[in-house]
C-alpha cells in the first residue's frame, strides 16, 4: 500500500480506521490539561484555583467548538478545517512551555477546548454519515480510540519528563503523535445536515429531553471521576493509592468500550444500555461504605457501567433523530455545560454536608437519567 493511497483515499472503511487514530488524538486533547496542571502551575507562578480556570477555559473551547458546525462557513469540508485545527493545536501545544505567562495558557487551553470539540464532535457525525444505521460499532471503536488516547497521554508527559528532562522534547513527542493526522483525507457527506421531515418533527417535540441524558451522563462522568482523588484523601488512603483512583476509573471506562465494541453486533443497544444503568446501582451505593477494598471496587465497576452509556445511547438516538451535523453539535454542547455544571456542584454538596453525600448526588442524577430515558422510550417505543 503506497503512502499516497495511505493519506488521499476515501475508501469507507479506511477512511473509518483513519478516524480511530483521530480520535485517539483528540482523547489525549481531552487528557492533555490534567497531567499537566502542575508543570503549568509551576511554569507561571499561578495558584491552584488559577489552574482550575484553566480546565474552565477548556471546557468553554470545547463547548465553542462544537458550535461551530452551526456556521455554514465551517460544514463545507470538515477535512480541510480538521486538517486546519490539528495545525493550530500543535504550534499552540510547541508554543506553551516557551511562554510563561498565565494569560498566554488560558487562551492556550481554550484552544486546545476549541480543537477537541470540533474534531470529536464533528468526527461522531462524519461516521454516521459514513455508517448511517450500521454505525453502532464504528461509534463504539471511536469511543474506544478516545479512551485509549486519555490512557496515553499521561504516560507520555510523565515518561518523556524523566527521561528526557526537557519540556519541549515532551510537547515535541505530543505533536508528533498527533502529525500524521493532518495529511489524512478525511473527506464524507457531513455536509447532509439536513433531516427527513419526519425526523424534524420527532426532533421538534423530545430532541432538547435528548440531549438532556448527555448533559447528565457527561456531569455525572466527570463528578465521578473528578472527586475519586479527594475521597482517597479523605478516607486517609495514601497518597499514591489515592492518585491512582482517576487512572483506574479511566482504564476500567476504556475497557469497557473495548467490550462494547464486542458485544454490540451480538445485543441490542437498548439491552446493553439498560442492564448498564441498573448494575451503576451497585457500585454507587458501596462507595459510601468506608473500606478500601469496596471503593477500589466501585471506582472499577462505575468506569466500566459508565463506559456504555454514552455510545449506545448515541446509537440509539441516531435511529430517531438522525444526528448528523449540527445535531451531533448540540449533544457535545450539552455534555460540555454538563461536566461545567455537576462537578462544582458535587463539590458544594460535599463541602457543605459531607462526604457521606457523595453517593445521594450520583444515585440521584442516575435516577433523574433513568425518568428522562423511559420518557423517551415510552413516547417513541425504542
Amino acid at each position: 500500500m503506497s503512502l499516497r493511497f495511505f493519506y488521499t483515499s476515501n475508501d469507507k472503511d479506511f477512511v473509518t480506521k483513519k478516524f480511530y487514530y483521530l480520535f485517539i488524538n483528540i482523547g489525549m486533547m481531552a487528557g492533555l490539561l490534567g497531567p499537566l496542571l502542575p508543570f503549568l502551575a509551576e511554569h507561571s507562578n499561578s495558584t491552584i484555583t488559577e489552574s482550575g480556570f484553566l480546565i474552565s477555559a477548556f471546557a468553554t473551547g470545547a463547548i465553542a467548538g462544537s458550535s461551530l458546525l452551526y456556521l455554514k462557513f465551517f460544514s463545507l469540508s470538515y477535512s480541510k478545517l480538521a486538517k486546519l485545527f490539528l495545525l493550530v493545536f500543535i504550534i499552540s501545544i510547541l508554543l506553551l512551555p516557551e511562554f510563561k505567562s498565565y494569560l498566554f495558557q488560558l487562551v492556550v487551553s481554550f484552544v486546545i477546548g476549541l480543537v477537541q470539540g470540533y474534531l470529536n464532535s464533528g468526527g461522531n457525525s462524519a461516521i454516521l454519515s459514513i455508517w448511517g444505521k450500521m454505525a453502532a460499532k464504528k461509534i463504539t471503536i471511536s469511543h474506544f480510540s478516545y479512551g485509549l488516547g486519555n490512557i496515553i497521554i499521561p504516560i507520555i508527559i510523565t515518561s518523556s519528563f524523566y527521561f528526557f528532562k526537557s519540556d519541549f522534547i515532551t510537547f515535541l513527542i505530543i505533536s508528533l503523535v498527533v502529525f500524521p493526522s493532518i495529511f489524512f483525507n478525511l473527506e464524507t457527506k457531513i455536509n447532509s445536515f439536513e433531516a427527513s421531515e419526519n425526523t424534524k418533527q420527532l426532533s421538534d417535540n423530545s430532541i432538547y429531553l435528548f440531549y438532556t441524558l448527555f448533559f447528565l451522563y457527561v456531569g455525572l462522568e466527570l463528578t465521578f471521576s473528578g472527586w475519586l482523588s479527594t475521597i482517597g484523601i479523605i478516607r486517609d488512603l495514601p497518597s499514591e493509592l489515592a492518585e491512582l483512583l482517576p487512572g483506574i476509573f479511566w482504564f476500567s471506562l476504556t475497557l469497557g468500550r473495548f467490550l462494547l465494541s464486542l458485544l454490540i453486533s451480538k445485543f441490542s443497544a437498548n439491552r446493553i444500555l439498560t442492564i448498564s444503568l441498573f448494575a451503576l446501582i451497585l457500585p454507587f451505593v458501596i462507595i459510601y461504605f468506608d473500606s478500601t477494598i469496596l471503593l477500589l471496587t466501585s471506582v472499577f465497576l462505575s468506569g466500566l457501567f459508565l463506559s456504555v452509556i454514552f455510545p449506545t445511547l448515541y446509537t440509539i438516538g441516531n435511529n430517531i433523530y438522525s444526528l448528523e451535523g449540527k445535531r451531533t453539535g448540540n449533544i457535545f454542547i450539552f455534555a460540555g455545560f454538563g461536566g461545567i455544571a455537576i462537578p462544582p456542584f458535587t463539590g458544594y454538596i460535599i463541602d457543605k454536608f459531607g462526604l457521606s453525600y457523595f453517593p445521594v448526588v450520583t444515585i440521584s442524577i442516575l435516577i433523574i437519567f433513568l425518568v428522562f430515558l423511559l420518557s423517551l422510550r415510552n413516547k417513541f417505543k425504542t
